[in-house]
């Protein structure tokens, strides 16, 4: 199966759970088992605020999407950035059973970005494109509100394209890490400066002072 979620965001999710952990392979079986022994929280997020169908509809295990929604999994639920189940899902039926259960096809994340929006910058094929921008057009055209959906649409997305980068990358690190390498470039910044401007040789040819020097006669 072809897999256009971001690796970096969930290749490096912590194994351990047993739930997670079937989820993550795709074994069906094993999420229903997990799921019936009633000590599994659905509800549980990782440090990034994402869910078990999160991981599920990033993978694309659509059986284990429907299954989790199911059982009571919030189709809506957000992560940390504001992102739902259907912002990471670029699979095309995956997509299907997400929206045909309820989930909001227009929800912006915290950047204002739709899951649309986030397929096409992570490259999913053309027909799940499509089916996005069919799932937009249904979902104004039956609330009858296309003029006020089209117009709270955020302008060119390419003015954020790096803050957004920068923010996915503070809430992958956490505030602490990011703190610390943010303080490291700047110490390493004032290395460098202090290397290339020279200054280190000013220090080392100053001829040392002792109780004798006011005997040298120029």
């Amino acid at each position: 199966m072809e897999n256009y979620d971001n690796p970096f965001s969930f290749d490096i999710m912590e194994r351990g759970d047993v739930l997670r952990d079937a989820v993550l392979d795709g074994n069906e079986a094993e999420v229903t088992a997990a799921i019936e022994t009633g000590t599994c929280r659905l509800e549980e997020s990782d440090a990034n605020g994402r869910t078990v169908l999160h991981l599920a509809a990033c993978r694309g295990h659509a059986a284990i999407v429907r299954l989790l929604i199911n059982s009571g999994a919030d189709i809506n639920a957000e992560d940390r950035q504001g992102n739902t189940p259907l912002h990471w899902c670029g699979h095309i039926d995956t997509v299907e059973i997400l929206v045909e259960m309820g989930a909001n096809v227009n929800a912006r994340n915290k950047m204002g970005f739709t899951p649309k929006f986030l397929a096409e910058r992570r490259g999913v094929p053309k027909n799940t494109l499509d089916l996005f921008e069919h799932f937009e057009k249904e979902k104004s055209t039956s609330q009858g509100s296309l003029t006020n959906t089209a117009s709270s649409y955020v302008k060119s997305p390419r003015s954020t394209v790096i803050p957004s980068v920068w923010y996915e990358f503070y809430c992958e690190m956490g505030i602490k890490n990011t703190c610390l390498l943010v303080l490291g470039l700047l110490g390493f910044s004032l290395y460098l400066a202090y290397i290339l401007t020279g200054l280190h040789r000013g220090y080392d040819e100053k001829i040392p002072l002792d109780e004798t020097s006011y005997k040298i006669h120029l």
